[in-house]
């Protein structure tokens, strides 16, 4: 199967790792991402290539900065480093010009297109396609992804190029058409990432920002706990802790327990914490997403849910499995696996597709 993955050049956990899990099932040559995003094929990222170029030069209203960088009275490009995520991606790809793109949907090359993302820049594209060849839908089926946080999906979208067939990150509700794509751990099996989870000698870990009081609330409880070996830490405020990445996974891979809790905003997603936890056997105590997406882990069997506006839930579960070895590392180990079967970039790929084919058979054997 050859899919025209349709993007935009800011990095991007969700988008970049089902990419990641395409290229593993079908083949480097077989994903064209267009534009041509540098850190899907381990290079810098160049905001404006030839293409984001012709963009911006065609929206001149619309010089909005990607990622802070693009400067306009800046021409060019400002290559800068990206996340941790796509620091890892190494994929073969070719910088297509668009009139390449053009002439390989009109030719019927592409057996699947997929809008990425909805952001400006491949919706542009895919609207100069729709601009161009009239109905594309007639050249190959048109999928969306939707991997922004808020839990809406984008249906003025869906609406205007009349797609049938999306998938959504952080997905709440349950419209027909639309998937919940599986959580995704880029860790398993990747060397760079391979970490000693053999040792545990933390107890517990409950590593966030304090972006809400029960968030507080929570943490003041894992630090009531008596007799534990706790590294319950929250950076001042911030989103993100500042100690380094890899120091991260090692202190989680060095727990007996990760506690994983949403934000508590406006947007209560599942935290990247839901997946980094079972990635290194550790046992995860959470909080429940309430997200729609394939195989969630389960209540007791590979988590332990809690619910932090019951005040003490989180410190007696905590409490019980510290005292309780053998659930938790059955249940760590369970979780794990679950991961390591349906939450991996594979993972993730292998479900796009089998949803793609179902409602394309067309695309079966492809």
């Amino acid at each position: 199967m050859k899919i025209l993955w349709l993007v935009h050049l800011e990095p991007d956990y969700g988008e970049s790792m089902l990419y990641d899990g395409l290229c593993k099932v079908l083949g480097d040559e077989n994903m064209i991402d267009f534009p041509y995003k540098y850190t899907h094929h381990g290079q810098e990222e160049k905001v404006a290539n030839k293409n984001v170029r012709h963009y911006l030069d065609s929206n001149p209203t619309e010089l909005h900065y990607l990622r802070g960088h693009y400067k306009p009275e800046k021409p060019g490009y400002s290559p800068h480093y990206s996340g941790p995520y796509e620091w890892e991606m190494n994929h073969s790809g070719i910088d297509y010009h668009y009139a390449d793109i053009l002439n390989m949907v009109n030719t019927c090359y592409f057996d699947l297109i997929v809008l990425a993302h909805p952001r400006a820049i491949p919706i542009w594209f895919l609207e100069q396609l729709f601009k161009d060849l009239g109905n594309v839908h007639e050249k190959a089926p048109i999928v969306m992804c939707d991997f922004e946080d808020y839990h809406e999906l984008r249906f003025d979208i869906f609406q205007k190029f009349s797609i049938n067939l999306a998938f959504k990150a952080a997905y709440v509700q349950n419209e027909p058409n639309v998937y919940g794509l599986p959580l995704c751990s880029p860790f398993i099996n990747n060397p760079k990432y391979i970490i000693d989870d053999t040792h545990k000698t933390i107890d517990v870990v409950a590593r966030w920002g304090l972006t809400h009081p029960l968030r507080q609330e929570v943490l003041n409880e894992i630090q009531q706990i008596q007799g534990i070996a706790g590294v319950a830490v929250a950076n001042d405020g911030v989103v993100h802790t500042m100690l380094p990445h890899k120091e991260y996974l090692k202190e989680i891979a060095s727990s007996k327990i990760g506690v994983s809790m949403g934000g508590h905003g406006n947007l209560n997603r599942n935290p990247n914490r839901h997946w980094e936890i079972p990635s290194y056997r550790t046992m995860m105590i959470c909080e429940d997403p309430k997200i729609n997406y394939s195989h969630p882990f389960e209540d007791k069997k590979h988590c332990a849910l809690f619910d932090p506006k019951v005040r003490g839930d989180a410190k007696q579960k905590i409490e019980y499995y510290i005292n309780h070895e053998d659930e938790r590392q059955a249940i760590a180990e369970a979780g794990h696996e679950h991961l390591k079967k349906y939450h991996t970039t594979v993972a993730r790929a292998k479900y796009f597709l089998e949803i793609c084919t179902k409602y394309y058979p067309q695309l079966k054997g492809k």
